[in-house]
């Protein structure tokens, strides 16, 4: 990897702890140290970093405070991927989903909007 590669990749992960409300000896610290919450948002960070085409996500915002609550949803709504997403935050989904797919005892449901707007 070029050098120039490299140092981008850590200022934009540095950006993402620090929009993730992350210290400074945290972002610098073994993730072992960390807690459960906080090794769920370096998980998630490190996903985001790779710019990916499509997110498959089970429960997002399980284990998130409300900064990054509210930093993942505005991440989602700018991301260029197609986000798969499970998750019992209703109001989450409703600011970040434009499309719904229900599973229904073998039926297929496609609904335009968010569950607002169903």
């Amino acid at each position: 990897m070029k050098v120039w590669v490299a140092m981008a990749l850590s200022r934009k992960a540095r950006e993402y702890c620090t929009a993730w409300v992350f210290e400074d000896d945290q972002i610098d610290d073994d993730v072992g140290h960390l807690s459960g919450g906080w090794k769920m948002r370096v998980s998630i960070a490190k996903v985001l970093l790779g710019k990916p085409e499509i997110l498959l996500m089970d429960e997002p915002t399980n284990h998130l405070d409300i900064e990054s609550i509210l930093w993942l949803e505005r991440f989602l709504k700018d991301a260029r991927c197609t986000l798969i997403m499970t998750s019992h935050d209703r109001d989450f989904m409703n600011r970040v989903v434009d499309r719904i797919v229900e599973i229904d005892g073998g039926e297929v449901f496609l609904y335009t909007g968010n569950y607002e707007q169903l």
